[in-house]
């Protein structure tokens, strides 16, 4: 399982994937990807094609209980 460290700098060498990688929750291609953040904590995640403005090929909705993930839902 992956983990991710809010506020680590990314390194182009060993944190990059290839946007024809997919995922079984975004089986679309994709090249830009926005995080969405409420009190600190990652709350949607924005999958596009064609860069920061281009279309949104997928959305994840993510839900907490007391801080701690409970559910993640794609749209």
């Amino acid at each position: 399982m992956a983990e991710i460290v809010i506020g680590r700098v990314l390194d182009k060498g060993t944190d990059s994937i290839s946007s024809f990688e997919k995922h079984i929750l975004v089986p679309e291609e994709y090249d830009h990807i926005t995080l969405g953040r409420t009190a600190g904590l990652v709350t949607s995640v924005v999958y596009r094609t064609g860069g920061a403005g281009g279309t949104i090929v997928a959305t994840l909705t993510l839900a907490y209980t007391a801080g701690q993930l409970t559910s993640v839902a794609r749209t």
